[in-house]
């Protein structure tokens, strides 16, 4: 007679809860669970019953988005309401069985993660170590600051769960032609010298899927060069940031770097671009810690710009083993093919780092250069007659 009246007691709050028109909806950001005595109990009858009331389902709103929404009676709460907030791919299975699909799916894909990303290169590779003062020309062998020399390198890049990346990447790289006879001592124990140049600087709206983590991925975008002989921009041209790192340089130990006076030549030209390449990748664990990511692509960019227009090979290996839940350590190796109308160039590179669970990363590495470039001053080391290693560091910061 008990269950009797107590299977009544819980028909009755069904019918109320269908009939009453007093619902109030709430929607669910992430995830939520109702632990409350009428719920359990309900649950308890539709499957005994096979009653399949649903509590919750997918509602659109006025803007055209999809929300799951739950009925709930006033009269429920006056029992506890206990909602759980989970990273849209850590919601547990139990959770998630009892959302719509189509929620966690629109979830899912509107989750966007950022990373804002900076690096610095240089050819000098002891610049942070003091000169040998009675072998200039020992110093030089370790890069001669002539030809390719600076760079930086600054962007975003926003991936959603969906696995599309946007980014928008500015660099700037210097090429220099030093004039040697111009060298002149300065009071201070430093040297200065005058210098022609030409700035490359580069604006890249781009695009790729590689976060699917299917076989195959694309890369595509569009922006804009700037091939420039004249100083400006101050730190965001690459003039200003070789500035910027020699005076640094030369306060900590006078004498670690010249002093250039950039002359200022005619050329300021403006061009527009379209890139778009293809690869495939491959993603591999090796026990509960290591992982090697491995991706190749070839690429085509198309300019209006002279001798900017390139055919690009790429292939990329990433060993990474966890040290921490949050927190891995990596080894990258990578070589880049490039064929331009006037010279063929290959770098290879190999770097260490540190990344996080979110995103975040440092890491430091060195480029070897194979080939010159004709359009600008990309002129070999004049003491060994090989390109200098290109040293950089890169650091990006999850937001």
């Amino acid at each position: 007679m008990k269950f009797a009246t107590y299977l009544f007691s819980i028909l009755i709050v069904m019918l109320a809860s269908i009939a009453s028109a007093q619902h109030t909806p709430f929607d669910f950001l992430e995830a939520s669970r109702i632990a409350n005595e009428v719920d359990r109990s309900i649950a308890k009858v539709n499957g005994l019953y096979g009653l399949g009331q649903k509590k919750c389902e997918t509602a659109t709103g006025v803007n055209g988005e999809s929300v799951a929404t739950c009925s709930v009676l006033p009269a429920d709460y006056e029992t506890p309401i206990i909602k759980a907030d989970y990273a849209v791919d850590e919601i547990p299975l139990l959770v998630k069985e009892n959302l719509p699909k189509q929620f966690v799916e629109d979830t899912k894909n509107k989750r966007v993660s950022c990373v804002y990303r900076f690096s610095v290169m240089n050819d000098n590779q002891p610049s942070f170590a003091k000169k040998d003062v009675k072998n200039p020309i020992k110093n030089n062998i370790y890069g001669d600051d002539f030809g390719r020399t600076h760079g930086l390198d600054v962007g975003v890049s926003c991936k959603s769960a969906d696995g599309i990346s946007n980014a928008f990447i500015y660099s700037t790289e210097l090429f220099s032609n030093p004039d040697r006879l111009s060298a002149r001592p300065l009071g201070n124990g430093n040297t200065s010298m005058n210098q022609t140049f030409v700035s490359e600087n580069i604006f890249s709206l781009l695009q790729d899927n590689m976060h699917q983590n299917k076989l195959t991925y694309w890369k595509r975008g569009f922006g804009f060069i700037n091939t420039s002989e004249k100083d400006k921009w101050g730190i965001l041209q690459s003039t200003g940031q070789q500035r910027w790192v020699h005076n640094i340089l030369d306060q900590l130990t006078p004498g670690t770097a010249y002093q250039y006076n950039n002359i200022n030549g005619q050329k300021d030209d403006w061009g527009a671009f379209v890139t778009l390449a293809i690869g495939l990748q491959e993603n591999r664990k090796f026990g509960d810690r290591c992982t090697l990511k491995i991706n190749a692509d070839v690429g085509v960019r198309v300019s209006t710009l002279k001798d900017t227009s390139i055919i690009s090979a790429n292939i990329e290996a990433k060993l990474a083993y966890q040290v921490t839940h949050n927190a891995s350590v990596y080894l990258r190796a990578q070589s880049l093919t490039t064929l331009r109308s006037t010279s063929l160039i290959v770098e290879n590179t190999v770097a260490t780092g540190m990344e996080t669970k979110s995103g975040s990363y440092i890491e430091m590495g060195a480029t070897s250069q194979v080939g010159n470039r004709k359009d600008v001053h990309d002129s070999r080391n004049f003491y060994t007659g090989k390109n200098d290693l290109q040293v950089f560091l890169k650091v990006g910061k999850h937001f």
